[in-house]
C-alpha cells in the first residue's frame, strides 16, 4: 500500500540511523492516528460528497485533531446547486383515454 511505501522512503531519506528510526517512529504515529480515524470519517462518507459533513465538526475542521498531526480548516463551501430545480413534468395533462 502506499502507507507503506512512504514509511519505506524514509528509512532511505538520510544516512543518519537514529534520524531514520524517529522518522519512521513518525510516520508510524501519522498512520495510526489516520487508521483510527477513517472507520468514523468513512461512515460520514456520504455526507462529505455533499458537503454536510460540517455539521458533524462544529470546530470548523475537517476531521478531529489527533496527537501527532492537527486536522486542516474547512475549505470555503462550494454550492453545487446553482438554481432551483424546475420540474418540466410538474403539470401533466392528460390527452389520450
Amino acid at each position: 500500500s502506499s502507507m507503506l511505501t512512504v514509511l519505506t522512503g524514509a528509512l532511505f531519506a538520510t544516512n543518519d540511523p537514529d534520524e531514520r528510526q524517529k522518522n519512521a517512529n513518525y510516520l508510524m504515529d501519522i498512520i495510526d492516528d489516520y487508521l483510527q480515524e477513517s472507520p468514523i470519517v468513512f461512515e460520514k462518507l456520504p455526507d462529505y460528497i455533499m458537503g454536510e459533513h460540517r455539521k458533524y465538526y462544529p470546530d470548523g475542521k475537517v476531521g478531529k485533531d489527533m496527537p501527532h498531526v492537527s486536522a486542516p480548516n474547512f475549505p470555503s463551501e462550494v454550492n453545487l446547486i446553482k438554481e432551483k430545480y424546475d420540474d418540466p413534468q410538474k403539470t401533466f395533462k392528460k390527452r389520450y383515454e
